[in-house]
């Protein structure tokens, strides 16, 4: 699963909260609305010792941005913030798959950098 939107926000004063609930919407709440709709389609019982391999993923694009002990330069609050929260939703939903026993994992993947409007979002070249 992926989406994502990005405000740059340098400062405190930057921050506006119609963009922080949009980026929200978008980077954690659709997440969680996919999560609650698609999860039930999930292989179920996964056997004792069943091979890692054989495991349904359910996968969430996220960012290094959402580290909280990796964050070094500051800024860019609400998008730090969103995928902060999505981290844990990750964590959240894997360790629900985990205790229920079931056939998959959720992992999140970091892609790095890559060339789109929102790895530039001053429009520049």
């Amino acid at each position: 699963m992926t989406g994502g939107i990005l405000d740059v926000e340098k400062q405190p004063s930057d921050l506006d909260a119609s963009i922080i609930q949009q980026t929200f919407q978008i980077n954690v709440i659709s997440h969680l609305l996919l999560i609650k709709h698609f999860a039930r389609f999930l292989p179920k019982t996964r056997s004792i010792g069943a091979d890692e391999g054989r495991l349904a993923k359910w996968v969430h694009v996220t960012a290094r941005l959402g580290s909280v002990t990796d964050n070094k330069r500051g800024g860019w609050y609400s998008y730090r913030a969103s995928k902060a929260a999505l981290n844990q939703v990750i964590k959240t939903f894997d360790q629900q798959l985990q205790q229920g026993n079931n056939q998959a994992i959720c992992v999140g993947i970091h892609p790095g950098t890559v060339k789109t409007d929102l790895a530039n979002p001053s429009g520049a070249a």
